[in-house]
């Protein structure tokens, strides 16, 4: 717990744009959580607990309430991808050079 916090302050405090190597472990963190919560979330749905020593949601509005627990943690890393993939800060950060545009380049610096 002690190491997420104290990565988490030091990828935020500075901002994204002086860190952007935080894209791909955002990523992964994101999707790692978002996927583990699917069969969470169809366990919970889809499960009979009423034959289970370990009483569980038995009602419809049990489960849903049982889930609006985990939502939060597929929400959060949900709306973390979506920046990590399309923020302007790492979408604008990758600038390719054509031919033409180093020819270009050549040229000006022999005049």
């Amino acid at each position: 717990m002690y190491g997420k916090c104290v990565l988490s302050f030091h990828c935020v405090l500075p901002g994204v744009s002086k860190n952007r190597w935080i894209r791909l472990p955002v990523i992964v963190y994101s999707t790692h959580v978002a996927t583990t919560l699917i069969p969470i979330l169809f366990h919970i749905y889809l499960h009979d607990f009423s034959q289970d020593e370990i009483k569980g949601p038995l009602t419809l509005s049990d489960r849903i309430i049982l889930s609006g627990f985990y939502l939060p943690y597929f929400i959060v890393p949900l709306i973390l991808l979506v920046d990590a993939l399309f923020h302007e800060v790492y979408v604008g950060s990758s600038k390719t050079v054509t031919s033409s545009n180093k020819s270009k380049q050549n040229r000006k610096k022999n005049y």
